[in-house]
């Protein structure tokens, strides 16, 4: 830069157009353009409510707009940091409470985002001057990377190992949960202890692992099962189920009202339908292992009939 600073280069401009540093207004709206040897520098006014609104496409945007890269990664990388915290948090709040703060959480978090933005482009006025991140293409990658690459990585990550949302469409867990029930799964329960009876859990399909199925967990490992009658018996026990329903009290199917007897392996587990008549489960494709259990359903959040009807005692209902 031949030694040269901003201010001289700013004084020489002043001097050429007779006029004096303390008359020159540097503040007023413009975009000028100068070279310092082979060096061109632009000056922009920054645009307040743009630098605001830039964080709608992705949190942090208008940190970079302003010209403050390191600022902008990391409130990308806090907001991300807030989809965690509140992953977790719904897990662990009763309903509604862990919806409204989720919700409350990122509202406040990206009106504070834009704040900083708005503020940060008003004091930097015209007197901006752009800085290499102040490029289309950086805005570009930035969005890119973002909504492309990081962003699904990190819903892969919440939805595999924390919380994740299904939409039932079968009746075989009725009267516990209905087609067209929007039920959240418990993903990191079983990360510390193992699945116990009576849960009501999500897992893949022995026989097509691209489908999931929900049932309730019936038999434990080591356990033996037999269904005589309707009735189910482990380890020689009636099993009280105050959870199912039958068709009819009559045998619908021979091979669903009587089954077994079947000792379970380590690591396996019997599933069954609360809507005993009407359930595919472990009657037919066997005990399910332990490492294709995906989490434990929680919560109803939402329910709703193909015909757009809704049932608005359902929502927020707890799954027992």
């Amino acid at each position: 830069m031949n030694n040269y600073s901003l201010e001289q280069e700013k004084e020489k401009r002043m001097k050429v157009e007779n006029q004096s540093p303390e008359n020159q207004n540097w503040e007023k709206p413009f975009n000028k353009e100068f070279c310092l040897g082979s060096c061109c520098i632009i000056q922009k006014k920054r645009q307040p409510l743009l630098a605001g609104f830039l964080n709608i496409l992705v949190i942090g945007l208008g940190q970079i707009y302003n010209g403050e890269l390191k600022k902008g990664i990391f409130y990308y990388l806090g907001s991300l940091l807030i989809s965690l915290i509140t992953a977790i948090l719904i897990l662990f709040l009763p309903f509604p409470l862990s919806f409204i703060l989720f919700f409350s959480l990122g509202i406040f978090y990206f009106f504070f985002v834009f704040w900083v933005s708005w503020k940060s482009a008003k004091n930097k006025g015209a007197s901006y001057y752009l800085k290499p991140c102040n490029r289309l293409y950086i805005y570009i990658s930035f969005v890119f990377f973002s909504w492309y690459i990081i962003n699904p990585i990190v819903s892969q990550f919440i939805k595999n190992n924390i919380v994740h949302a299904y939409r039932v469409i079968a009746t075989s867990m009725v009267p516990t949960i209905f087609d067209g029930d929007h039920i959240l799964v418990n993903e990191l329960v079983y990360k510390f202890y193992p699945p116990r009876r009576g849960d009501v859990v999500v897992f893949r399909y022995p026989k097509n692992e691209n489908q999931f199925f929900i049932k309730r967990i019936i038999g434990l490992p080591g356990e033996t099962i037999y269904i005589w009658q309707k009735e189910c018996i482990i380890n020689g026990q009636i099993l009280e189920e105050e959870y199912i329903i039958h068709a009819s009290d009559k045998e619908v199917s021979p091979e669903l009202d009587n089954f077994g007897p079947i000792k379970l392996l380590q690591g396996s587990y019997f599933m069954m339908g609360d809507n005993r008549d009407w359930s595919l489960d472990s009657r037919a494709f066997g005990p399910v292992k332990e490492n294709k259990i995906l989490g434990k359903a929680y919560l109803i959040y939402w329910s709703g009939s193909l015909n757009n009807q809704i049932f608005w005692k359902r929502i927020g209902k707890n799954i027992e």
